[in-house]
């Protein structure tokens, strides 16, 4: 069908396109586990965010989680984005939902706040709704709300830089 020769660069594809898989996934995974190690230092010495909204998890193990879950979603999208696919229009679409997943998750934890956190505070924790928000958000390390808002934001963003650069629009000069 393909001849000697063509099935023979079919081959070579074929192993260049596994080897490449292997050794970016291993990375991926060796990137998450590196990520996830930074608990083991003491840069913060155990201390942890504090406040009148609240007391959250030790510094370090927030920044590995937080650090593993921007290598976890924003390297296939570093990786996947600058392909040239034929179907290049589900990038568009992945970043919105993925931006509005985030927002809807924001949103959600605004709502929550204001239902029950606000009635059950002090008056003097009132005034600390938004940093109540923040906090909660920052605190959020099974549902990466941060770096999904990071993702999508860079796809759309990738995905612009992309139309900027394929549009060329000459300037019309009117003559009056």
């Amino acid at each position: 069908m393909f001849g000697n020769q063509g099935s023979e660069r079919l081959i070579d594809l074929m192993q260049a396109r596994a080897v490449r898989f292997v050794v970016l996934s291993l990375s991926w995974g060796i990137g998450i586990f590196a990520m996830l190690s930074l608990r083991h230092l003491h840069f913060a010495e155990g201390h942890t965010f504090c406040g009148s909204w609240g007391c959250g998890g030790r510094t370090e193990d927030l920044v590995a989680v937080h650090a593993a879950w921007c290598v976890a979603l924003i390297s296939p999208v570093v990786i996947l984005m600058p392909k040239r696919t034929r179907a290049r229009s589900w990038h568009t679409r992945f970043g919105v939902v993925v931006l509005c997943l985030a927002t809807a998750g924001v949103a959600s934890v605004v709502l929550h706040t204001w239902l029950f956190w606000l009635p059950a505070a002090t008056e003097f924790q009132r005034g600390f709704i938004w940093h109540r928000v923040g906090f909660t958000v920052l605190n959020m390390v099974d549902v990466p709300l941060i770096q999904m808002m990071l993702a999508g934001s860079l796809v759309l963003l990738m995905k612009l830089r992309d139309r900027m650069k394929k549009s060329s629009v000459t300037p019309v000069v009117l003559e009056m």
